[in-house]
């Protein structure tokens, strides 16, 4: 069975929820996508729109990555992700 690429607005709400994780650290993620919908002036999200906590996690650790430079530990997180399943 082929999974389906996320929703544009499912990969926004992972964007701004870890903007927010990474500007307030003890943030729970429910309350970061919360957030995020308000920031994307979002009214109503439907349950396949909400990104999981992991699509989160990946996006705080890119905006991380992104702003220390190196690139391999990117790419490590990656790899791992999906030899996970193995």
């Amino acid at each position: 069975m082929a999974t389906s690429k996320p929703s544009k607005l499912r990969q926004q709400l992972a964007h701004e929820a870890a903007r927010f994780l990474r500007e307030r650290p003890g943030l729970r993620h429910s309350d970061a996508k919360r957030l995020a919908a308000e920031r994307l002036s979002v009214s109503e999200v439907l349950p396949r729109d909400v990104p999981s906590d992991a699509e989160v996690v990946y996006q705080l650790q890119e905006l991380e990555s992104a702003a220390k430079g190196p690139d391999w530990k990117r790419r490590f997180v990656r790899y791992a992700e999906l030899l996970r399943p193995l």
